[in-house]
């Protein structure tokens, strides 16, 4: 039996609801009636007092959470860029691999270990350096999680710097590959109308590679003619006329080769696009460019497992887990390759296995390697997760336990609402970011996410720096003005100069003279006057907090009166 509990807190369309009220009860109010002290006031007495209270004190926390998609645009990309990173990095510890996915499992790892050291620790030395208050916790907490992304962004550069050339492929520029797959000796004669290949002539041996990088000159093409004429020094080996084309930001391939078997003398030649790029799951890359009957069984062993390559006349890529191999022909011929019993694929790779069937049925292997492997080890990801998990509990974790104290208990779901809209808006920031595709190399993307956002700060003195400017200042206090202070004094000096806000004691933080820094001074000010103005408990203005009476006992003026709050 099912029970239907009513609801006790606020919901999200009922404080919608009383802010619209609120809204157009201020626009239709009579300009000869006095103004209310908040303008959440005007939803009164549509609505009762006591909810149009706990907004107040919603909407006074709600500046604070101005920077916190900032911090999930950086927090969320562990899922997403970090991992891609890790794709590029050697994962290989002894006899184990490290799969990319696989390093993000050291956040909550981290987050078990740190917790109980923050409170042990951290925390009361945090105290003594009178760092302890929530909002400074958060600030340095936002300062940490940034110092991940130049962590990051130190990790890009080294990867960056050992690359193989083949891996970045500009927009302007080609690559080009022939290969011999073919147990003879080729003179190849190459004519195109882009003056790099126009009347070259290539030597190649059996199971060598001819390439050509980065070629340009492409102008307003998409793609070049390349014409070729092989010729066989043996006759085993026909001669073949023919042409292809090698496409703007792409590396083609061609290769010559025999369908059957060589007594046969089907020799052909196809072309193919070369991918490059790392596997993303941090295997190694392979092609088979075999000149042997293709219908033949290969596979892959090692000393536990084994990989069959599906029998196939078209040349196809395969993600060939890291480890030794031995290549196996129809169950009983072992193919040495480079002269050596095994191949050993890293991981990272990009590598064309070239096998050849000789006269005397017998094979040759050689491979090629595209891409080099990866050279950097995985765990130099830990500073980073290190960094952003000491962020994260400096951030998200004490600014939950702030928000959840501030706010009444029927305030509690709408302020989780809150919370997740920050992480979805932080993330459709980084989609954001990702499409517009700003930066070339992802190492520069990393430092721009690592620029510090505008922070939450209490310091016991405010101090402001700006620069000379021509414009007049306001000739009073927004600060005094929203306090209910005398207008003469409210008229007798400006925000910036203020004795009261610089003595003003935050009923949040405990601290004095405290601001939150965004841009200009004017915005500043403002936005504390906003925070003060909803947590009326200053000693030095007469100002003291009444407590809430129900709308019946309410004088019937109080909807107008000024001194409701």
């Amino acid at each position: 039996m099912y029970k239907n509990y009513v609801i006790t807190s606020e919901t999200i369309c009922h404080v919608l609801r009383i802010i619209w009220d609120a809204i157009q009860g201020k626009c239709k109010r009579d300009i000869r009636e006095p103004k209310k002290r908040h303008w959440l006031l005007y939803a009164y007495p549509k609505h009762k007092f006591q909810h149009i209270q706990n907004i107040k004190l919603l909407l006074g926390l709600l500046v604070l959470y101005i920077p916190f998609p900032l911090f999930w645009t950086l927090y969320d990309q562990q899922g997403s860029r970090w991992i891609f990173q890790a794709t590029r990095l050697d994962g290989v510890v002894g006899s184990y691999r490290i799969r990319p996915e696989q390093m993000i499992a050291l956040n909550p790892l981290f987050i078990l270990t740190l917790i109980p050291i923050y409170k042990l620790i951290i925390y009361p030395i945090l105290e003594k350096l009178s760092l302890g208050t929530p909002l400074r916790q958060i600030t340095i907490g936002g300062i940490l999680t940034g110092l991940a992304f130049i962590a990051a962004f130190v990790l890009e550069l080294n990867i960056q710097k050992y690359e193989s050339p083949c891996q970045n492929i500009g927009n302007n520029e080609a690559h080009f590959r022939f290969y011999n797959v073919m147990p003879c000796e080729l003179v190849i004669n190459f004519t195109s109308d882009n003056p790099k290949f126009n009347e070259t002539i290539v030597k190649l041996d059996p199971l060598d590679v001819f390439e050509i990088l980065n070629v340009k000159n492409f102008d307003e093409k998409l793609y070049y003619w390349i014409n070729f004429k092989i010729i066989s020094t043996i006759k085993k080996c026909r001669n073949v006329t023919g042409n292809t084309q090698f496409y703007r930001g792409f590396s083609v391939g061609l290769v010559y080769y025999q369908r059957g078997s060589i007594n046969k003398k089907s020799q052909d030649n196809d072309w193919f696009i070369e991918d490059t790029s790392c596997d993303i799951s941090g295997n190694a890359k392979v092609k088979f460019l075999r000149t042997m009957n293709r219908l033949q069984k290969l596979e892959l062993k090692t000393d536990k497992v084994s990989f069959e390559i599906p029998e196939s006349y078209e040349i196809e890529e395969y993600s060939i887990p890291v480890g030794k191999y031995k290549i196996v022909i129809n169950d009983n011929v072992t193919v040495h390759c480079d002269e050596c019993e095994t191949v050993n694929f890293k991981s990272g790779e990009v590598t064309n296995v070239m096998i050849i069937q000789t006269e005397d049925d017998g094979y040759q292997c050689k491979t090629f390697q595209l891409t080099g492997p990866n050279k950097i080890h995985m765990l130099w990801q830990i500073p980073q997760y290190i960094l952003i998990t000491l962020g994260e509990v400096m951030f998200s974790v004490t600014a939950l336990e702030f928000s959840f104290k501030q706010v009444p208990a029927s305030m509690k779901s709408i302020l989780t609402v809150i919370w997740l809209c920050s992480a979805g808006i932080g993330n459709l920031i980084t989609v954001v970011f990702v499409k517009l595709n700003i930066f070339q190399h992802q190492a520069w993307e990393y430092l721009m996410f690592a620029a510090p956002p505008p922070s939450i700060e209490t310091p016991k003195k405010a101090s402001f720096k700006f620069k000379k400017s021509t414009k007049p200042v306001a000739n009073f206090c927004a600060f005094c003005k929203n306090n209910g202070v005398a207008r003469k004094l409210v008229n007798s000096h400006n925000t910036k100069n203020c004795p009261r806000l610089q003595s003003y004691r935050c009923p949040i933080c405990g601290g004095t003279g405290h601001t939150i820094r965004y841009f200009l001074i004017w915005i500043d000010m403002l936005l504390f006057a906003f925070l003060a103005y909803n947590y009326t408990n200053n000693p030095l203005i007469d100002i003291q907090p009444r407590s809430p009476k129900s709308p019946e006992k309410l004088p019937k003026s109080a909807s107008d009166n000024d001194d409701v709050e």
